[in-house]
Protein backbone atom coordinates (compact mmCIF):
# COMPACT_ATOMS: atom_id res chain seq x y z
CA UNK A 1 0.00 0.00 0.00
CA UNK A 2 1.06 3.43 -0.79
CA UNK A 3 0.40 6.92 0.84
CA UNK A 4 -0.04 9.48 -1.55
CA UNK A 5 0.41 13.45 -0.12
CA UNK A 6 -1.57 15.90 -2.43
CA UNK A 7 -0.02 19.28 -1.02
CA UNK A 8 -1.43 21.95 -3.30
CA UNK A 9 -1.06 24.37 -4.90
CA UNK A 10 -4.49 26.27 -4.32
CA UNK A 11 -6.14 27.48 -7.47
CA UNK A 12 -4.83 24.37 -8.77
CA UNK A 13 -7.49 21.79 -9.18
CA UNK A 14 -7.47 21.01 -5.82
CA UNK A 15 -11.14 20.64 -5.84
CA UNK A 16 -11.53 18.74 -8.59
CA UNK A 17 -9.21 16.20 -7.54
CA UNK A 18 -10.81 15.85 -4.33
CA UNK A 19 -14.03 15.97 -5.20
CA UNK A 20 -12.91 12.80 -7.93
CA UNK A 21 -9.74 10.75 -8.02
CA UNK A 22 -8.98 10.93 -4.38
CA UNK A 23 -13.08 10.55 -3.32
CA UNK A 24 -12.77 6.67 -3.43
CA UNK A 25 -14.42 6.92 -6.75
CA UNK A 26 -10.98 5.23 -8.39
CA UNK A 27 -11.42 1.63 -7.24
CA UNK A 28 -7.30 1.78 -6.11
CA UNK A 29 -7.48 5.12 -4.93
CA UNK A 30 -9.10 5.62 -1.01
CA UNK A 31 -8.98 8.61 1.31
CA UNK A 32 -8.55 8.44 5.21
CA UNK A 33 -11.70 6.95 6.65
CA UNK A 34 -13.31 10.27 8.21
CA UNK A 35 -16.16 9.89 10.53
CA UNK A 36 -19.65 11.54 9.63
CA UNK A 37 -18.48 11.53 6.29
CA UNK A 38 -19.39 9.81 2.96
CA UNK A 39 -16.19 8.34 1.06
CA UNK A 40 -17.00 10.59 -1.66
CA UNK A 41 -17.02 13.61 0.61
CA UNK A 42 -13.87 16.30 0.15
CA UNK A 43 -10.94 14.89 2.15
CA UNK A 44 -9.11 18.49 2.42
CA UNK A 45 -9.51 17.20 6.31
CA UNK A 46 -6.61 14.84 6.00
CA UNK A 47 -4.38 17.64 5.93
CA UNK A 48 -5.05 18.01 10.10
CA UNK A 49 -2.43 15.12 10.13
CA UNK A 50 0.03 17.61 9.88
CA UNK A 51 -1.22 20.62 12.41
CA UNK A 52 -1.65 19.87 15.97
CA UNK A 53 -1.54 16.21 18.06
CA UNK A 54 -3.84 17.70 20.35
CA UNK A 55 -7.77 16.66 19.51
CA UNK A 56 -8.85 20.26 21.25
CA UNK A 57 -6.78 22.74 18.97
CA UNK A 58 -6.76 20.19 15.20
CA UNK A 59 -6.81 22.99 13.19
CA UNK A 60 -4.11 24.92 14.50
CA UNK A 61 -0.16 24.59 13.21
CA UNK A 62 0.94 24.12 17.13
CA UNK A 63 4.88 24.64 16.63
CA UNK A 64 5.37 22.57 19.29
CA UNK A 65 2.55 19.92 19.63
CA UNK A 66 3.01 17.65 17.58
CA UNK A 67 3.98 14.08 17.72
CA UNK A 68 5.03 12.28 14.34
CA UNK A 69 3.97 8.98 15.75
CA UNK A 70 0.68 9.43 17.09
CA UNK A 71 -0.19 11.28 13.84
CA UNK A 72 1.05 8.39 11.64
CA UNK A 73 -1.38 5.83 14.01
CA UNK A 74 -4.14 7.69 13.27
CA UNK A 75 -3.29 7.99 9.64
CA UNK A 76 -3.28 3.96 9.90
CA UNK A 77 -6.01 3.54 11.44
CA UNK A 78 -8.54 5.26 9.30
CA UNK A 79 -6.86 3.72 6.23
CA UNK A 80 -8.50 1.47 4.38
CA UNK A 81 -7.21 -1.70 3.88
CA UNK A 82 -8.41 -2.78 0.31
CA UNK A 83 -6.48 0.44 -1.00
CA UNK A 84 -3.46 0.24 -2.78
CA UNK A 85 -3.28 3.99 -2.76
CA UNK A 86 -4.49 5.68 -0.22
CA UNK A 87 -4.60 9.50 -0.88
CA UNK A 88 -4.31 12.58 1.79
CA UNK A 89 -5.19 15.77 0.17
CA UNK A 90 -5.19 19.34 1.07
CA UNK A 91 -3.83 21.87 -0.95
CA UNK A 92 -2.85 23.86 2.16
CA UNK A 93 0.23 22.17 2.97
CA UNK A 94 2.27 24.17 0.67
CA UNK A 95 1.25 27.46 3.31
CA UNK A 96 -1.47 29.60 2.68
CA UNK A 97 -0.90 32.18 -0.20
CA UNK A 98 -2.53 34.77 2.05
CA UNK A 99 0.67 34.43 4.54
CA UNK A 100 3.28 33.95 1.78
CA UNK A 101 3.48 30.27 2.58
CA UNK A 102 5.18 30.69 5.74
CA UNK A 103 4.44 27.02 7.33
CA UNK A 104 5.26 25.21 3.90
CA UNK A 105 8.38 23.84 5.18
CA UNK A 106 6.90 22.85 8.76
CA UNK A 107 4.26 20.81 6.91
CA UNK A 108 7.39 19.07 4.95
CA UNK A 109 9.45 18.23 7.97
CA UNK A 110 6.12 17.32 9.26
CA UNK A 111 5.01 14.94 6.72
CA UNK A 112 8.45 13.31 6.18
CA UNK A 113 8.41 12.53 9.71
CA UNK A 114 4.84 10.68 9.55
CA UNK A 115 4.72 9.36 6.51
CA UNK A 116 8.50 8.84 4.85
CA UNK A 117 7.96 6.61 2.48
CA UNK A 118 4.78 8.45 1.24
CA UNK A 119 4.69 9.47 -2.52
CA UNK A 120 4.31 13.42 -2.80
CA UNK A 121 2.19 15.40 -5.68
CA UNK A 122 2.48 18.96 -6.04
CA UNK A 123 0.30 20.88 -9.00
CA UNK A 124 1.71 24.43 -9.85
CA UNK A 125 -0.06 26.67 -12.00
CA UNK A 126 1.19 29.62 -14.26
CA UNK A 127 2.49 32.48 -11.14
CA UNK A 128 0.57 35.78 -12.81
CA UNK A 129 -2.63 33.45 -13.39
CA UNK A 130 -2.50 32.16 -9.47
CA UNK A 131 -1.75 35.21 -8.01
CA UNK A 132 -5.15 36.82 -9.44
CA UNK A 133 -7.09 33.56 -8.68
CA UNK A 134 -5.70 34.12 -5.09
CA UNK A 135 -6.32 37.63 -4.65
CA UNK A 136 -9.48 37.04 -6.35
CA UNK A 137 -10.64 34.90 -3.52
CA UNK A 138 -8.99 36.98 -0.63
CA UNK A 139 -11.46 39.67 -1.60
CA UNK A 140 -14.87 37.68 -2.80
CA UNK A 141 -14.51 34.78 -0.43
CA UNK A 142 -12.37 35.87 2.63
CA UNK A 143 -14.18 39.81 2.64
CA UNK A 144 -10.51 41.47 1.92
CA UNK A 145 -10.67 45.16 2.04
CA UNK A 146 -7.35 46.07 0.73
CA UNK A 147 -6.34 46.91 -3.22
CA UNK A 148 -4.38 44.67 -4.72
CA UNK A 149 -0.78 46.82 -4.94
CA UNK A 150 -1.40 46.84 -0.66
CA UNK A 151 -2.17 43.41 -0.44
CA UNK A 152 1.12 42.91 -2.52
CA UNK A 153 3.39 44.47 -0.62
CA UNK A 154 2.08 45.16 3.38
CA UNK A 155 4.50 47.51 5.09
CA UNK A 156 3.82 45.29 8.18
CA UNK A 157 5.61 41.91 6.73
CA UNK A 158 7.69 41.63 10.03
CA UNK A 159 3.87 42.04 12.25
CA UNK A 160 1.66 39.82 10.44
CA UNK A 161 2.92 36.90 7.85
CA UNK A 162 1.45 38.19 4.25
CA UNK A 163 1.80 37.74 0.87
CA UNK A 164 5.32 37.15 -0.75
CA UNK A 165 6.51 36.81 -4.10
CA UNK A 166 8.93 33.82 -3.15
CA UNK A 167 5.68 31.80 -2.42
CA UNK A 168 4.86 31.65 -6.12
CA UNK A 169 8.83 30.05 -6.51
CA UNK A 170 7.86 26.82 -6.84
CA UNK A 171 11.23 25.64 -7.46
CA UNK A 172 12.00 25.80 -3.97
CA UNK A 173 9.07 24.12 -2.09
CA UNK A 174 9.62 21.37 -4.57
CA UNK A 175 13.57 20.75 -4.30
CA UNK A 176 13.10 20.78 -0.66
CA UNK A 177 10.80 17.69 -1.03
CA UNK A 178 12.76 16.24 -3.29
CA UNK A 179 15.50 16.70 -1.17
CA UNK A 180 13.56 14.52 1.64
CA UNK A 181 11.44 12.22 -0.78
CA UNK A 182 13.67 11.63 -3.50
CA UNK A 183 13.29 12.75 -6.77
CA UNK A 184 11.50 9.65 -7.95
CA UNK A 185 8.97 10.06 -5.33
CA UNK A 186 7.79 13.90 -5.78
CA UNK A 187 5.80 14.70 -9.33
CA UNK A 188 5.34 18.31 -10.30
CA UNK A 189 2.62 18.62 -13.04
CA UNK A 190 1.30 21.53 -14.07
CA UNK A 191 -2.34 22.58 -13.98
CA UNK A 192 -2.13 23.64 -17.63
CA UNK A 193 -2.31 20.05 -18.65
CA UNK A 194 -5.84 19.95 -16.87
CA UNK A 195 -6.65 23.42 -19.23
CA UNK A 196 -5.17 22.35 -22.42
CA UNK A 197 -4.75 18.94 -22.89
CA UNK A 198 -8.03 17.60 -20.57
CA UNK A 199 -8.85 16.00 -17.98
CA UNK A 200 -7.89 12.74 -19.29
CA UNK A 201 -4.59 13.11 -19.71
CA UNK A 202 -4.12 15.42 -16.77
CA UNK A 203 -5.52 12.21 -14.27
CA UNK A 204 -3.32 9.97 -16.60
CA UNK A 205 -0.22 11.27 -15.08
CA UNK A 206 -1.24 11.28 -12.09
CA UNK A 207 -2.16 7.69 -11.88
CA UNK A 208 1.12 6.31 -13.40
CA UNK A 209 2.89 8.45 -11.16
CA UNK A 210 1.01 6.11 -8.65
CA UNK A 211 0.98 2.98 -10.23
CA UNK A 212 -2.76 2.32 -10.60
CA UNK A 213 -5.23 1.86 -13.46
CA UNK A 214 -6.66 5.12 -15.33
CA UNK A 215 -9.61 7.10 -13.93
CA UNK A 216 -12.50 6.72 -15.61
CA UNK A 217 -14.11 9.93 -14.62
CA UNK A 218 -17.71 9.53 -14.01
CA UNK A 219 -19.65 11.84 -17.71
CA UNK A 220 -21.43 13.65 -14.86
CA UNK A 221 -19.16 15.59 -12.94
CA UNK A 222 -17.61 17.59 -15.20
CA UNK A 223 -14.72 20.06 -14.11
CA UNK A 224 -16.10 23.31 -12.66
CA UNK A 225 -14.64 25.60 -10.12
CA UNK A 226 -14.34 29.01 -11.82
CA UNK A 227 -14.44 32.45 -10.00
CA UNK A 228 -17.08 34.91 -10.71
CA UNK A 229 -15.07 37.74 -11.87
CA UNK A 230 -17.70 40.55 -11.99
CA UNK A 231 -18.23 39.80 -8.07
CA UNK A 232 -14.26 40.69 -7.83
CA UNK A 233 -14.05 43.55 -10.12
CA UNK A 234 -16.76 44.95 -8.16
CA UNK A 235 -15.20 44.65 -5.07
CA UNK A 236 -11.76 45.23 -6.13
CA UNK A 237 -13.04 48.65 -7.05
CA UNK A 238 -15.28 48.97 -3.74
CA UNK A 239 -13.20 47.12 -1.33
CA UNK A 240 -15.27 48.94 1.32
CA UNK A 241 -18.42 46.68 0.90
CA UNK A 242 -16.50 44.02 2.94
CA UNK A 243 -17.17 45.81 5.99
CA UNK A 244 -20.08 44.18 5.88
CA UNK A 245 -18.48 40.12 5.28
CA UNK A 246 -18.62 38.55 8.49
CA UNK A 247 -14.87 39.49 10.24
CA UNK A 248 -11.94 37.46 9.12
CA UNK A 249 -8.40 38.53 9.27
CA UNK A 250 -8.57 39.51 5.57
CA UNK A 251 -10.66 43.17 6.53
CA UNK A 252 -8.81 43.47 10.36
CA UNK A 253 -11.85 41.24 11.55
CA UNK A 254 -13.71 44.34 11.61
CA UNK A 255 -16.51 43.09 9.33
CA UNK A 256 -19.97 43.79 10.54
CA UNK A 257 -21.42 40.34 9.31
CA UNK A 258 -24.57 41.72 7.24
CA UNK A 259 -24.62 39.83 4.91
CA UNK A 260 -27.19 41.08 3.43
CA UNK A 261 -26.16 44.36 3.09
CA UNK A 262 -23.22 42.76 1.65
CA UNK A 263 -25.30 40.91 -0.98
CA UNK A 264 -27.56 43.65 -1.84
CA UNK A 265 -24.49 45.65 -2.72
CA UNK A 266 -22.87 43.31 -4.48
CA UNK A 267 -26.18 43.43 -7.00
CA UNK A 268 -26.73 46.61 -7.19
CA UNK A 269 -22.92 47.38 -8.59
CA UNK A 270 -22.71 44.33 -10.96
CA UNK A 271 -25.70 45.62 -12.59
CA UNK A 272 -23.32 48.81 -13.58
CA UNK A 273 -20.14 47.15 -14.53
CA UNK A 274 -19.65 45.23 -18.18
CA UNK A 275 -17.94 42.31 -18.99
CA UNK A 276 -15.33 45.41 -20.34
CA UNK A 277 -15.11 46.58 -17.18
CA UNK A 278 -14.23 42.89 -15.97
CA UNK A 279 -11.89 42.75 -18.64
CA UNK A 280 -9.96 45.88 -18.19
CA UNK A 281 -9.94 45.00 -14.61
CA UNK A 282 -7.83 42.21 -15.17
CA UNK A 283 -5.49 43.71 -17.71
CA UNK A 284 -4.91 46.27 -14.95
CA UNK A 285 -3.98 43.78 -12.27
CA UNK A 286 -2.16 41.24 -14.86
CA UNK A 287 0.22 44.51 -15.50
CA UNK A 288 0.37 45.38 -11.46
CA UNK A 289 1.79 41.60 -10.82
CA UNK A 290 3.78 41.21 -13.42
CA UNK A 291 5.33 44.60 -12.39
CA UNK A 292 5.33 43.32 -8.78
CA UNK A 293 7.50 39.99 -10.08
CA UNK A 294 9.71 41.64 -12.07
CA UNK A 295 12.13 39.18 -13.15
CA UNK A 296 12.47 36.41 -10.00
CA UNK A 297 9.89 34.36 -11.91
CA UNK A 298 12.53 33.51 -14.79
CA UNK A 299 15.11 32.67 -12.40
CA UNK A 300 12.36 30.31 -10.51
CA UNK A 301 11.07 28.60 -13.49
CA UNK A 302 14.05 27.51 -15.12
CA UNK A 303 15.28 25.57 -12.10
CA UNK A 304 11.81 24.47 -11.94
CA UNK A 305 11.77 23.06 -15.51
CA UNK A 306 14.96 20.58 -14.24
CA UNK A 307 12.58 19.16 -11.71
CA UNK A 308 9.38 18.41 -14.30
CA UNK A 309 8.97 16.69 -17.40
CA UNK A 310 6.82 18.99 -18.52
CA UNK A 311 7.64 21.98 -21.14
CA UNK A 312 6.82 24.96 -19.15
CA UNK A 313 7.40 27.78 -21.83
CA UNK A 314 4.03 25.82 -24.08
CA UNK A 315 2.06 26.30 -20.95
CA UNK A 316 3.27 30.12 -20.76
CA UNK A 317 5.38 30.08 -17.57
CA UNK A 318 7.62 33.26 -17.70
CA UNK A 319 11.07 32.44 -18.95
Amino acid sequence: MTYCVHIGYPKAASSFLQSGLFSGAHPDIKPLESKGKKLGDYQKLSGDYFNSSYPQTPRTLAPFDFIAKDERKKIESATYKSAKVTALSNELLCGHPFSGGVSAKEYADRIYLTLPEAKILIITRKQEDMLLSSYAHFMVKAGGICGLERYLTSPQHMQIPWHSPHYYHYDQLASYYIKLFGKKNVFVLPFEVLKQEGEETFLKEITSFLGVSEFEKPKDSPFKNARDYKDFTVLSSHPWINLFAPPTPANGNFGQSVSGVRIGLLKIFKLLTSDKDVKDKEECNRKIISKHFGTSLKVANRNLQKLTKFDLKKFGYTF
